[in-house]
């Protein structure tokens, strides 16, 4: 099956989604039609190991489920959840604090990866 044009998934309707591109997919609210500008080239879990790499050697990044979001580890053992909330915008959350989750300043997908990511990296470096 190479590709899918519409398939619902417990409430979320995933659209134009091509298996030999799975990182190019838009996903949306039953609906909620999805515009050209809104299809991705990369995951969250991207934006985590591309953070984790900017932020050093000692630092790790897993896959959370479907890519969705992405875990980073910190070499003391802190970690930090990457994801979207519910109104689309990215945060970074230190799991071991009562911190409030942040948000990267400006971070849209438009950007791209490398600037997302060091935007992340920016925020961790902050809250750690």
């Amino acid at each position: 099956m190479s590709d899918v044009s519409s398939l619902d998934v417990s409430h979320t309707q995933v659209t134009n989604f091509d298996a030999s591109t799975p990182h190019a997919m838009t996903a949306t609210r039953p609906g909620n039609a999805p515009s050209s500008g809104n299809v991705c080239s990369f995951t969250i879990f991207d934006i985590a190991r591309v953070a984790a790499n900017r932020l050093g050697d000692d630092w790790s990044a897993e896959s959370g489920c479907w890519s969705v979001t992405g875990r980073i580890s910190a070499p003391d053992a802190d970690e930090f959840t990457v994801g979207v909330d519910e109104s689309g915008r990215l945060y970074v959350r230190l799991e071991s604090s009562c911190a409030p989750t942040q948000f990267p300043a400006n971070a849209t997908a438009a950007e791209g990866l490398d600037i997302t990511a060091a935007r992340v990296a920016n925020t961790i470096i902050d809250l750690w």
